[in-house]
């Protein structure tokens, strides 16, 4: 360090090395418990909702407290519940957070690729949005674009068979999503 006029001894050498050891494994212990405590918030807010579906909440309130539930915890300003419609040619959307005044019971998107949650219909996995403006695979709806949506996952709700609807979460920031996130949200919609 300096002018490199200084010359460290083994001993010195051997000290900076325990103490960048020690600060790496204080670096992996606080990553681990945050890591412990996202775990036990997702598996309450879980429970949660099992509890409720159990108790015979009725899906309106099921599908808006799983919206609630899905922005806290994953901390994303847009959630969607998507339910597919008689006719299996739109999604309505059912419940959710930080959509525009009068567009939840109302707004609608087009199944198949006409939006991300009629895309997640044809699919067995998980939609993942990287970025709204270079995505290839369907056509952005107009509820995502007048939101400014940039990323986004979506799953389905129900089975491949028979799917009910859409579940999916929203940025407004480019955001990757992990595996572990993907996992949380798919569990919401199996309850």
């Amino acid at each position: 360090f300096g002018d490199g006029s200084r010359r460290y001894r083994p001993e010195d050498l051997a000290l900076l090395r325990d103490l960048a050891r020690r600060g790496a494994l204080a670096l992996d212990n606080a990553l681990l418990y945050r890591a412990v405590q996202r775990t036990q918030v997702r598996q309450a807010s879980l429970a949660t909702l099992g509890q409720e579906a159990l108790g015979g909440m009725d899906f309106a309130q099921l599908a808006q407290h799983a919206a609630e539930e899905l922005a806290r915890v994953m901390a994303v300003p847009l959630v969607e519940v998507l339910e597919l419609t008689a006719d299996r040619s739109e999604l309505l959307l059912a419940a959710g957070i930080g959509w525009k005044q009068g567009h939840i019971g109302s707004a609608t998107v087009r199944a198949g690729t006409g939006s991300q949650g009629g895309y997640t219909l044809t699919t067995v996995g998980p939609v993942i949005l990287d970025d709204l403006s270079t995505e290839k695979r369907f056509t952005p709806p107009p509820l995502l674009v007048d939101h400014d949506v940039v990323s986004g996952v979506t799953v389905l709700i129900g089975s491949p068979a028979h799917p009910v609807g859409v579940l999916g979460t929203h940025t407004t920031e480019k955001r990757t999503f992990a595996d572990e996130d993907v996992n949380f949200l798919q569990s919401v919609a199996n309850v």
